[in-house]
């Protein structure tokens, strides 16, 4: 999975040649809809916690790219509520069934 919807921001990259290798956290909050289609495109289960305040006064069907639900099925469950994060970090065996990038290689 390649490719972008906006243009590359080639001065960027100058700044980031300037960091320590490893150094830097990569942070990227698209619009919903590139959000969604990344979810989409990733073809891992997810849980997408979309908070009320962000989408308020707009209906549900109107906030995913048409067809979005349908393709992700039972792969993907969206909620309109915070999720208990602290008993979903640790499972019973121990460990997360999440998964939590926060550089370009993970």
């Amino acid at each position: 999975m390649a490719g972008s919807f906006w243009p590359e921001d080639e001065i960027c990259q100058k700044w980031l040649d300037q960091q320590p290798p490893g150094s830097v956290i990569y942070v990227a909050f698209g619009s919903f809809t590139e959000l969604a289609l990344g979810l989409e495109l990733s073809n891992r289960p997810f849980l997408w916690v979309v908070r009320p305040d962000i989408t308020k006064g707009i209906e549900s069907d109107e906030l995913y790219p048409k067809g979005f639900k349908e393709r992700v099925g039972s792969r993907g469950k969206m909620v309109g509520n915070w999720a208990p994060q602290r008993d979903q970090y640790i499972s019973p065996q121990g460990y997360s069934s999440y998964q939590y990038p926060v550089a370009g290689d993970q």
